[in-house]
């Protein structure tokens, strides 16, 4: 009785974690497409969204104004090859699933 009950505890805190994991990517895509958004014009404020979601688009947006200074401190510096992009999560998905394809199933 007691393995079952440790049996399910560890699975409720494996789904768990997948469940904040799954979270956190959702709340990433959310942000992406906001960004696009406002940046395609398809909208104009952020008036319609939550204080807690706007501030974690401000980071986001803070976060990329960051990477982009760096890259045109570095392209401006006269540097013969500029450093490689930070792996987006697109590559990041495509090499998690390039370590799926050894044949063992995803959970």
């Amino acid at each position: 009785m007691e393995s079952d009950e440790a049996y399910l505890r560890e699975r409720i805190e494996v789904l768990q974690k997948q469940l904040e994991d799954g979270k956190l990517a959702h709340r990433k895509t959310e942000l992406n497409l906001i960004i696009a958004d406002l940046c395609a014009g398809r909208r104009r404020n952020v008036d319609d969204l939550p204080n807690e979601l706007v501030a974690d688009l401000h980071e986001a947006l803070d976060k990329h104004i960051k990477v982009l200074a760096e890259r045109l401190s570095i392209l401006s510096s006269g540097a013969t090859a500029a450093p490689p992009p930070p792996a987006t999560s697109a590559a990041a998905s495509a090499a998690d699933a390039a370590k799926g394809q050894d044949g063992s199933k995803p959970m």
